[in-house]
């Protein structure tokens, strides 16, 4: 073996070390924070619905069109939480994908960013785009509601 082949491995360990690691603590921050973020963005809509549906001195037009605007909210909630899991689901496939155990020993299976990665990413930052958007727009049915009751 000459230096430039064990040079190649121990590069090549860290490597897949280190894409092993990213997509098992990615796999684990995401989870633990989508939620956390969701349950309690859910929690605020629903005591708003609960909290608006008890208001007794407010009409039954003004209760519906407040309850409407915080069942959208949690309509985008949940939407935002499906497009974070697709966003964790291509980021995990990308890692997956990029930790070859055979770029070990062979250079030609080094994790190159082909058609297929690029595709990959382009996944991960729509994914994460929309579930930003989708869980932004969501937070702001809280003070809508407020303002349509």
């Amino acid at each position: 073996m000459t230096p430039e082949d064990a040079d190649y491995r121990v590069m090549a360990a860290q490597e897949y070390q280190t894409q092993r690691e990213a997509k098992r603590f990615t796999s684990q921050l995401q989870a633990d924070y989508g939620r956390w973020l969701i349950t309690t963005i859910a929690a605020i809509h629903v005591a708003g619905i609960y909290l608006i549906s008890s208001l007794p001195d407010l009409d039954l037009a003004a209760k519906r069109t407040g309850i409407w605007v915080l069942v959208a909210g949690l309509v985008m909630i949940l939407m935002s939480g499906l497009a974070a899991w697709i966003n964790w689901g291509a980021a995990a496939q990308l890692c997956s994908r990029r930790s070859d155990v055979r770029m070990l020993v062979d250079r030609e299976a080094w994790p190159e960013t082909d058609a297929e990665a690029k595709k990959m990413m382009w996944r991960i930052r729509a994914a994460l785009r929309c579930s930003v958007i989708l869980g932004l727009i969501s937070v702001l049915c809280i003070p809508f509601a407020n303002i349509f009751i």
